[in-house]
């Protein structure tokens, strides 16, 4: 459970903390595109996140049956590919928000990664 429980809260974390530094940025500055770019990796890494949480709520209601698990990797596939283009719009964007959006691209990744237990 810890190995859902660290990634998953600290994924919500960060990107709530780079929702509330959104929220408080300076709307009467025009946003220039490295801006939207940060914008558009927070909105990624969200979506990536809900649908990890979608999943997980699934899996608890399934249980262990093998559709699951094939849920898992084929959105995994998708979800690992929105964190990706969350950090890299972290590397690239400009903003308030960006470390938080880059430890939670980098954290949300692990979410979607499958690890095999000997």
């Amino acid at each position: 459970m810890v190995w859902i429980g660290l990634p998953l809260g600290a994924a919500l974390i960060s990107i709530g903390h780079a929702w509330r530094r959104w929220l408080q940025r300076d709307r009467s500055t025009p946003e220039k595109w490295r801006e939207k770019a940060l914008l558009l990796g927070l909105l990624a890494a969200s979506l990536s996140t809900l649908a990890y949480c979608l999943w997980l709520t699934y899996h608890a209601a399934a249980g262990d049956v093998p559709l699951v698990w094939r849920m898992k990797h084929v959105s995994g596939e998708f979800g690992t590919s929105l964190f990706l283009l969350a950090l890299l719009a972290a590397v690239v964007g400009k903003g308030a928000y960006r470390e938080a959006l880059g430890i939670a691209g980098i954290v949300g990744i692990f979410l979607w990664m499958e690890v095999g237990v000997l």
